[in-house]
């Protein structure tokens, strides 16, 4: 890949509907740390941007029940039929929101080519090439590990292999005055970012080195 189509990143912040309410101070000190964190990452880190808006996948293994698996039919690999019970994406305890998600359909016969929309396409996200949902609670993993103050889970990989989505948990005991420090918030969210980018050993496996690829073309 050429160093001239790569571009620092751009990391969006979204805060999901079911994070618990925040005084003002606590907001204000938590968008900072973040906002801060970001900032810093994003003028280390340089990708191939997303070209239009950000849209991530649904799960077929969640919104499907049945994949047409006969070859000589025209819905091959196909779904066929919806699980009734489906109902969001999530990831880390987060539930994605429909507007950040692509589309989802079924095509009931297997030689007909008009589908049924399950859930239509959403807009996707402008200006963006990951998503960080910021999610602060109390969860069971922070009141079970007190030196915890905040973890992360990629939710979604690219084509590429590059991470387009990840949530990070804030432990809500982290926001405490009496332990907050807002340098060593910054590093640790920082520190986060940097697994939910990639440099972790789930994703490890997913980096390619692009100057052999360039190389080699």
């Amino acid at each position: 890949m050429p160093m001239d189509n790569l571009q620092p990143i751009r990391i969006k912040i979204w805060i999901p509907s079911e994070s618990p309410a925040l005084s003002d101070w606590e907001r204000e000190k938590l968008m900072s740390a973040v906002g801060e964190a970001v900032s810093e990452v994003s003028s280390l880190l340089s990708v191939k941007r997303v070209k239009d808006r950000l849209l991530l996948n649904r799960d077929v293994n969640k919104y499907c029940k049945f994949i047409w698996r006969n070859s000589s039919t025209l819905n091959h690999m196909k779904c066929g039929r919806a699980h009734e019970n489906y109902r969001f994406e999530s990831c880390l305890g987060v539930i994605i929101p429909d507007e950040h998600l692509d589309g989802c359909s079924v095509y009931p016969n297997p030689e007909h080519p008009v589908p049924t929309v399950l859930r239509p396409r959403g807009p996707g996200v402008p200006d963006a090439d990951f998503l960080l949902y910021v999610f602060t609670h109390n969860t069971e993993k922070c009141r079970a590990e007190s030196s915890v103050l905040a973890y992360t889970a990629h939710c979604q990989t690219g084509s590429d292999g590059r991470p387009l989505a990840g949530t990070m948990v804030i432990c809500r005991e982290t926001l405490k005055k009496e332990r907050y420090t807002y340098q060593h918030f910054v590093k640790t969210v920082i520190h986060e970012l940097f697994h939910v980018l990639g440099f972790s050993k789930e994703l490890l496996s997913n980096w390619k080195d692009c100057t052999v690829s360039s190389q080699s073309n």
